[in-house]
């Protein structure tokens, strides 16, 4: 037999790897007893898979049937050709075959774990660069959670950190040196924890700084996601000595803003700086940044523009560090337009094929010129590029100008785009079913346009009619021509007025909608309108279904219309067909006869005046085979609150509705823990915890539930789920569910507070609105409650007044 040593045995350096490997006395040593909770192992889901699929190689690949003095022999073997022999991949063989002899001895897969990562690389094998550090690791992983000692764990976790770095898992590498040195704290294992978190840890990877914005900032990259919540970041950062004047996390990025264009500035990432991980800035960074000046460069206002008619015609263009402007227009005639809106040519922004498109092919080039602007150094100067002087003479059409700032680096690439249109004429259209409605108005004084030549174009360009509004700027075409499919779709309106003026409406386009604001409306519909309904929503087969129809045209009641009723199944197949004649002002009354084998599902009932086309009204029902319920049940808390890891009982009684106790009858359920919006009881107003903190639902099933006695009555022991610790209340819902003979249940909740079991802060403002005044007192009152929530007095409370910035991108 080995004897088990202690681990203060030495190190010994491996030939295949630049750190410390542990030497074959220390794998066999023995520490004192682990004693860690479960939840705290160290656990990687694709490095357990790893494992799994190692082990099973080894079975498949070394059987043996070696006694226990044959595994002894191969253990002394594969020592001697690790340690003496220096015959690493020899040893890794022996090592194999004796854990697929015993597979739960952890030291053995720890000593095959280090005689492979003993190794050498061989150029000749050049997938063994990843296949044996992945078999180590899973090697090491085995090792780990079949150990039952606190040092054997902290081993097997170091060799384990080792074969993670071979495989360039940085992080978990990380964790299992971590984890290691919590069970043991071993110097050799420390530095090398400390080497790879100084290279590959939480750290400063990249900055780059933001200075094309009016306000310039830098971002400083991190290795890792950044802690969310309410964290401080300004604390972390100083610039030129001083607080920061805002800082924003994003994702991985730290970005900072208050700097300036043309200066220098020393930055401070001190230590400390959290990531969202267990993880914090080991050092801190300084670094030197010089904010350069804005390149040249021209911008417009928006996409889309309109000009007047009447009156000087100037758009405006912005530009920043410019002197000059050089600029482009150009004109996509009538005839070419639908085609350039289809494309998505119009309203976007023109690259340099799309000039040349649009130059040679779709359009034409109408000026080509330069225009001086004022310069102030990194500000946004807004000028009006004169369109009346470059065209004194416009045509109908839709015009784009393109621009870009003399002297800028790859100007060409960089073209700032305005569409535009010069005109008087807004257009409004209106699809129904008896036409499209156009209207026309002056953009100037909204008043109704006369004599405006309005034309309906397909989308294979194709005029579908023309037209002219009348002297209320009103122009309708035939409802059917809405209708077309294909090229033969409607796609745009435009419109030319008696002055000259030209606008276009594309039509293809979703209409605009204001459903989220509340108003939807109905489509139209058309010249005969039907409201359908029954007399109940759910029945069973063999029930009657009594359906009663409105009929309506223009002028009311539709007497003289023909109407035929259809009822189609669930399966969409028709049940029966009802020619319906009127009963008087437009009404109409049919009851439909559900048969004992009805369909079950959600039947409708279609009303048709044509049926070889679309129902003018329709109705659904639902057909159940439903049994009403026949059981009650009352859920009486023994407790009024819950508390974390405390037993809690809850009294059930049932009984049937006709009388006798709900006897010997199953219960299930479960328990779901969640936020809870309601005030701390006996504690109105105040707020506990951080407001945007994020506590998911957490549900637990009632494991023994049980079942209820002779007269109905049963206890239920509840244990409240792990929930993530916090001081903002929390509720719980406990959902219990009676099990009748015939496997239907009925299911009753409660809701009841959870006790929160540390200490807690609440505010609680002392005024009653969310926005006060300049120069008005914010009052709050601050109460502190223990771990049972008792009002207790507490000392070196600090706290801070953040200021809160919202900067929208519309």
């Amino acid at each position: 037999m080995v004897p088990e040593l202690s681990i203060t045995a030495g190190w010994e350096l491996g030939p295949c790897s630049d750190s410390y490997q542990p030497s074959i006395s220390s794998i066999l040593a023995s520490g004192a007893t682990f004693a860690a909770d479960k939840a705290s192992l160290f656990k990687h889901e694709g490095v357990a898979r790893d494992a799994g699929r190692y082990e099973a190689w080894l079975k498949k690949n070394y059987t043996s049937t070696q006694t226990s003095s044959g595994t002894r022999r191969l253990l002394a073997e594969g020592r001697r050709l690790l340690n003496a022999d220096a015959q690493p991949r020899a040893a890794a063989s022996s090592f194999a075959r004796v854990v697929t002899i015993d597979a739960q001895n952890d030291r053995d897969w720890l000593l095959l774990a280090t005689a492979l990562l003993r190794i050498p690389k061989d150029k000749q094998k050049g997938s063994e660069r990843y296949s044996i550090p992945v078999n180590a690791s899973g090697a090491a992983y085995l090792a780990y959670h079949r150990a039952s000692q606190d040092q054997a764990r902290a081993n097997a976790l170091t060799v384990l950190a080792e074969a993670l770095v071979r495989r360039s898992y940085w992080r978990p590498a990380l964790d299992a040196y971590k984890y290691s040195l919590k069970l043991s704290d071993v110097d050799q294992a420390r530095k090398a924890y400390e080497q790879l978190r100084a290279e590959r840890g939480f750290r400063v990877v990249n900055y780059r700084v933001e200075n094309e914005t009016a306000s310039p900032r830098l971002c400083v990259e991190f290795s890792e996601t950044l802690k969310g919540g309410k964290t401080d970041f300004a604390k972390f950062i100083s610039v030129n000595g001083k607080d920061p004047e805002n800082v924003n996390a994003e994702g991985n990025n730290l970005c900072i803003g208050g700097f300036k264009h043309g200066r220098r500035f020393q930055v401070d990432v001190r230590s400390g700086l959290p990531a969202r991980i267990d993880d914090q800035l080991a050092k801190s960074s300084q670094l030197t940044i010089y904010v350069r000046d804005r390149s040249p460069a021209v911008r417009f206002a928006g996409r889309v523009y309109v000009l007047p008619s009447r009156g000087q015609a100037g758009i405006p263009i912005v530009s920043i560090n410019a002197e000059e402007i050089a600029f482009k227009i150009y004109r996509i005639g009538d005839r070419s337009l639908v085609g350039a809106v289809a494309r998505g040519t119009v309203g976007n922004k023109l690259r340099s094929w799309d000039v040349r498109e649009l130059r040679d092919r779709t359009g034409q080039q109408l000026y080509s010129g330069k225009l001086s602007v004022r310069k102030e150094l990194n500000k946004e100067i807004t000028t009006a590029l004169p369109v009346d002087k470059a065209l004194p003479k416009m045509r109908p059409g839709v015009y784009a100008i393109s621009a870009s700032a003399v002297g800028a680096k790859n100007a060409s690439d960089q073209l700032a785009t305005q569409w535009f249109v010069v005109s008087d004429l807004g257009l409004t259209s209106l699809n129904g079913r008896d036409g499209i409605h156009v209207f026309v108005r002056s953009l100037d004084t909204a008043s109704p346009v006369a004599n405006a030549s309005v034309k309906l174009v397909a989308r294979n360009n194709e005029v579908l009619a023309t037209g002219a509004t009348n002297a209320q700027g009103y122009a309708k075409f035939d409802g059917a021509l809405g209708n077309g499919e294909g090229g033969l779709a409607p796609a745009m309106l435009i419109a030319e007025g008696p002055n000259g003026d030209y606008s276009y409406l594309d039509v293809s386009q979703a209409a605009f909608d204001l459903t989220d604001r509340g108003v939807k409306g109905r489509a139209s519909p058309g010249p005969i309108d039907a409201y359908m309904y029954t007399e109940r929503g759910v029945y069973r087969p063999s029930e009657e279904v009594n359906v009663t129809s409105l009929v309506r045209d223009r002028d009311g009641a539709a007497a003289g219309v023909p109407v035929t009723m259809v009822v189609l199944r669930p399966d969409g197949v028709e049940d029966a067909r009802h020619s319906l004649k009127d009963q008087g002002i437009g009404g109409r009354f049919r009851t439909i006869y559900l048969s004992s084998g009805a369909m079950t599902g959600t039947w409708r009932v279609n009303l048709h005046t044509d049926v070889k086309a679309d129902p003018v009204a329709t109705v659904g029902f639902l057909v159940e085979d439903f049994v009403p319920e026949r059981l009650a049940m009352e859920l009486k808390p023994i407790d009024k609150s819950l508390t974390p890891g405390s037993p809690w009982k809850l009294g059930i009684k049932g009984r049937f509705l006709y009388g006798p106790p709900a006897a010997d009858l199953a219960l299930e359920g479960e328990v779901i823990v969640r936020a809870s919006q309601k005030d701390v009881i006996g504690y109105p107003g105040f707020k506990f915890g951080h407001s945007d903190e994020r506590i998911d639902p957490v549900r637990e099933a009632l494991s023994s539930a049980g079942r209820t006695n002779a007269e109905g009555l049963a206890e239920i022991p509840l244990q409240m789920p792990k929930v993530k610790r916090t001081a903002r209340p929390l509720e719980a819902r406990v959902v219990v569910r009676m099990l009748e003979p015939s496997g239907r249940s009925i299911e009753r909740s409660i809701k009841l507070p959870v006790r929160t079991t540390i200490p807690r802060i609440g505010i609680k403002p002392q005024f009653d609105r969310k926005t006060l005044s300049d120069n008005s007192e914010a009052a709050f009152e601050i109460v502190g409650l223990d771990q049972k929530g008792k009002q207790v007095a507490m000392t070196g409370l600090q706290w801070d007044l953040v200021r809160l910035e919202r900067k929208w991108q519309w």
